[in-house]
């Protein structure tokens, strides 16, 4: 029987189905040198808009509202039917204020949100969209959400919005979530705006306006919003619904960079180490890149790495160099794996080791753009002629096994975000 019928005759497990992804990508060369595989390579294209996942942080544009006070007192009023009582009680009981009991708070605001207490209502939605104090019901949140953004409240408007343009609670619908979103934002809620200007550089529920995009993300910008800030300098950098600038583009990513935006600190790395509106600078590169790589920035961390490999505005070490490629490597970074293949086959910065090569050099194939996939794919053929069939078997184990580990990374990020 052929090994690719016996991968087929397995294939339910995780390991061959890994096998199988991989053989899909390759077709085996003839094998040369190993010294001819290709020296270490550097992710460096220009990060775009950011987009609008739901921020974590909706109660907290609130709760500075809650008037911290004696338990017996707030009990007393709460209990006599004050609304406003009953919304600070609740206030108290999830911040801490008395004691930290977030099904005590849910309880107290459901009080005040029933008497048409619009942050309550908010609150009440927000708790019932990330489950807090509530098992997590969507329909539940958007309920409450809608009750306090019918009367003007322009948290709850924008968080409404961002139910419609997510299909959370309710059917997607991007016009319904322009049109929310712009309530909010008239009344100056930086995320709305930011949210508002994303619809227009997309084209969602509005006709496509970079224009009008960067009008919306300039109002966000100028309250302090980072994405936003981070966006238009997008813009800027770009020439998109505004002339090309980098000079202003600089000026809104170090903006955003300063609030510790790490698409920013990236995209500033990458301005400094190509000199793009401002004279090349490798040693203000390293200092954003680390910026953004001590953030758990992949690409950043790629980047570290190979300024680390080549000596550039730091002193050459390809320890360090290692040190930050398998911290990216380890996300799943295609570009980071490929450069840890490249140092394994070459001996640079670790002992030359062809199975961990090999390994590195599958994951970049199976996690790697096309150009990645295209390199790795002939490193692993020249490496094939060094290794024994077991230790082609072994390396394709611990890439699988890596794989599984950086899948629960990445899922875990994902349910973070």
């Amino acid at each position: 029987m052929k090994i690719v019928d016996l991968i087929r005759r397995f294939s339910a497990h995780p390991f061959i189905r890994f096998l199988i992804r991989i053989a899909l990508l390759f077709s085996r060369m003839p094998p040369t040198e190993v010294e001819k595989i290709d020296n270490f390579l550097q992710s460096c294209q220009r990060r775009k808009g950011s987009q609008n996942p739901l921020p974590r942080k909706g109660l907290n544009e609130i709760d500075e509202e809650y008037k911290p006070s004696s338990k017996n007192a707030l009990d007393k009023a709460a209990k006599q039917g004050d609304a406003e009582a009953q919304f600070n009680l609740g206030g108290n009981y999830y911040k801490g204020g008395i004691s930290q009991n977030k099904k005590e708070a849910v309880k107290w605001w459901r009080k005040a949100a029933e008497q048409g207490h619009a942050k309550a209502q908010h609150n009440l939605g927000w708790c019932y969209a990330y489950g807090g104090g509530v098992p997590q019901d969507y329909k539940e949140a958007v309920y409450w959400t809608r009750q306090a953004a019918e009367q003007g409240l322009a948290i709850a408007q924008y968080i409404l919005g961002w139910f419609y343009a997510n299909g959370q609670g309710v059917s997607q619908d991007y016009k319904e979530a322009v049109k929310w979103y712009r309530k909010a934002a008239e009344q100056k809620h930086a995320g709305a705006q930011f949210a508002l200007g994303m619809l227009y550089t997309n084209g969602e529920g509005v006709p496509q306006n970079k224009k009008e995009a960067v009008k919306w993300f300039r109002k966000a910008a100028e309250q302090g919003h980072a994405k936003a800030q981070f966006n238009l300098g997008v813009n800027y950098a770009e020439g998109t619904g505004v002339p090309q600038d980098y000079k202003t583009a600089i000026k809104w990513y170090r903006k955003a960079a300063k609030q510790g935006f790490a698409d920013a600190q990236f995209n500033l790395g990458l301005i400094y180490t190509n000199g793009e509106g401002v004279p090349q600078n490798k040693e203000e590169a390293v200092y954003w890149y680390r910026k953004a790589a001590e953030q758990g920035d992949a690409g950043a961390q790629t980047s570290l790495g190979v300024i680390y490999a080549k000596g550039e505005g730091v002193s050459q070490d390809s320890k360090e160099a290692i040190k930050w490629w398998r911290k990216a490597a380890e996300q799943g970074f295609g570009y980071a794996q490929h450069n840890l293949g490249w140092s394994y086959s070459q001996g640079e910065g670790v002992p030359r080791h062809y199975k961990k090569a090999y390994m590195w050099f599958l994951l970049a194939a199976a996690n790697g753009d096309k150009k990645i996939k295209k390199i790795a794919k002939e490193s692993m053929d020249l490496l094939e002629s060094h290794l024994s069939p077991a230790e082609i078997a072994a390396g394709q184990k611990e890439a699988a096994e890596m794989q599984a580990k950086i899948d629960k990374i990445q899922s875990g990020i994902e349910k973070d975000k």
